[in-house]
């Protein structure tokens, strides 16, 4: 299997892990300018790619998230 077939078929089997996440962050109070929520929704997010072995790059900002 090449990688695109192969990213395709992993993330057909990770459907109900991100509608799961995807659930969870739209739950998060996390308007535009509330940079706790925002840093909580990336926060989040990160946790769910390191989960998988996937990299992230974060980039700190003082006023938002």
């Amino acid at each position: 299997m090449n990688r695109p077939e192969a990213l395709l078929a992993w993330l057909e089997s990770q459907e109900g892990a991100m509608v799961a996440l995807l659930e969870e962050v739209v739950n998060l109070d996390s308007g535009s300018y509330d940079k706790e929520g925002v840093d909580r929704v990336g926060e989040r997010f990160a946790a769910f790619f390191a989960e998988h072995g996937i990299p992230v790059e974060r980039k700190p900002r003082e006023t938002f998230g």
